[in-house]
């Protein structure tokens, strides 16, 4: 019948004729362009965990207008971000000592 050694170099074959079928057919990724864009500039997005949750918050940072935004999900099963605030950190670091916002 057949030998091993031909079984295995058809196989190396065929897997090179598949390899260059799926590099011909394949779409070229499109460029990403994070914060490159108009309109898209000076914003930072974070995430950290909140104590006693099993949730992160999302931060995202407005460095043009100096604000500090807060979202995350209230009900984490229905995977929605909701509003949780803003803070002002220009007047923030004005007021060193002032409490850092607390997620609901």
């Amino acid at each position: 019948m057949f030998n091993k050694r031909a079984i295995v170099v058809t196989l190396a074959g065929l897997n090179l004729l598949l390899l260059t079928a799926l590099i011909i057919i394949a779409e070229p990724t499109p460029a990403a362009h994070a914060q490159a864009g108009p309109g898209g500039r000076g914003y930072l997005c974070a995430t950290a965990s909140v104590t006693g949750q099993e949730y992160e918050v999302l931060y995202i940072l407005d460095m043009g207008g100096r604000r500090l935004y807060s979202l995350g999900p209230t009900n984490p099963q229905s995977g929605k971000l909701e509003y949780f605030g803003v803070r002002d950190l220009k007047q923030d670091f004005r007021n060193e000592g002032a409490a850092a916002p607390t997620p609901p």
